[in-house]
């Protein structure tokens, strides 16, 4: 019955990280109001831009009926995203924390996707959101799960309190599903899932990839135990899916490899 359970959350994480996959994928080739245009960001130099995709909310509904969600069920839909790309100095005057990566939050239920970049010469929109990918492919997760779960998720406190009566950020269940999509996203980029589905053989890379993302020294141990079972469980299940489409092949008589 635990393995059962365990599978049916790795579904879970897969289509999440599916449908944040692709509207990643639909950011990277849509059109986007630039609020910092080239010749104004003389002006404003530690901060690389500002776009906006207006009207998304009907993208979102498609990708999310492509991964299978009910939308029926879905309460309210964002129409724009807003994706903001500053300096590490520039967000320390802001007064955002430093050790963060990336960030989502929402106002007037519009998400704001904020990445954070230490200095270099990235100016385009390509290549802003090329470079963060797996980071914004973790907060388009959260934009995805407020959706789906029909709540506004607000940015993550700075310095978050452990506890029973704190907001435990590591052990949040919110902050986990991101995790799971960048673990997913990763493994593929690492080369530990080839592009005919192979993954391999399972060894410590796989858990040391997964450690780092899932921030793993700062969770809890019962987490921690659930977190390796679940890792060898998305394996075992890649590589019997992996099995299964090689035999399919043959039959067809196609190559097995």
């Amino acid at each position: 019955m635990k393995i059962k359970l365990i599978k049916e959350n790795i579904a879970r994480d897969r289509r999440r990280a599916m449908a944040a996959e692709m509207l990643y994928d639909f950011l990277m080739s849509a059109n986007a109001i630039d609020m910092l245009p080239p010749e104004e960001r003389q002006s404003y130099p530690m901060q690389y831009g500002i776009w906006i995709f207006p009207r998304i909310q009907f993208e979102i509904a498609e990708i999310l009926r492509k991964c299978g969600y009910d939308l029926s069920k879905i309460k309210s839909m964002p129409s724009t995203i807003t994706i903001q790309a500053i300096t590490k100095n520039n967000a320390a005057t802001m007064g955002y924390s430093t050790d963060l990566e990336a960030f989502f939050e929402t106002k007037n239920n519009n998400p704001i996707i904020t990445i954070f970049f230490i200095k270099g010469p990235i100016e385009n929109k390509e290549e802003i959101i090329g470079a963060k990918r797996s980071q914004i492919i973790h907060e388009l997760t959260h934009l995805i799960d407020s959706i789906i779960l029909s709540k506004e998720i607000f940015r993550h406190p700075d310095k978050p309190k452990k506890g029973k009566r704190g907001y435990d950020y590591w052990n949040d269940g919110i902050e986990i599903n991101a995790r799971w999509s960048q673990i997913l996203t990763n493994l593929a980029r690492i080369g530990l899932i080839a592009k005919n589905g192979d993954p391999g053989k399972f060894d410590d890379r796989w858990i040391y990839a997964g450690r780092l993302t899932m921030a793993y020294d700062n969770m809890k141990q019962s987490k921690q135990r659930k977190f390796i079972k679940k890792i060898y469980e998305l394996y075992m299940i890649l590589k019997d899916e992996y099995e299964k489409n090689k035999k399919k092949r043959k039959t067809q008589g196609q190559p097995g490899k």
